[in-house]
């Protein structure tokens, strides 16, 4: 019984160490799909990534920038409140997440997320907000 439950014990110790070498190879092929433009391709290799690491907030934020450069800033928004919830909280995603609010007519919240991404520094911000929240 114990010689079982080693060989469990082994199966699901390399199975998880399989899992994100498998993990970090569809996020590379992810990354080079999204660079080439080949949008449906990178989301499925982000996809493929969350579901073998449903914690890894890098490719969420690439799922929802996918859909927001095909213009389905609903999904976007999504995918960008997740990676938030998974504790992704850096200028950037203030910067692209408010930028999405205000294509939904959000204005207060994507303002907001704008003085975010400006009081951390990115000063393209502030010129977003001079334009759309003043």
């Amino acid at each position: 019984m114990k010689k079982i439950a080693m060989i469990l014990l082994i199966y699901f110790i390399s199975f998880g160490i399989y899992a994100q070498n498998n993990a970090d190879d569809y996020f590379s092929l992810g990354v080079d799909a999204y660079e080439d433009e080949e949008y449906m391709e990178a989301m499925k290799n982000f996809n493929k990534v969350v579901e073998l690491d449903s914690l890894n907030e890098k490719a969420v934020i690439y799922k929802g920038l996918i859909k927001y450069q095909l213009a389905d800033f609903r999904g976007a928004l999504l995918d960008f409140n997740k990676s938030e919830d998974l504790g992704t909280l850096n200028d950037t995603l203030f910067l692209i997440r408010g930028i999405t609010k205000i294509y939904l007519k959000d204005l207060d919240s994507g303002c907001l997320d704008l003085s975010k991404a400006g009081e951390r520094g990115i000063e393209e911000a502030y010129e977003i907000i001079q334009e759309y929240c003043n």
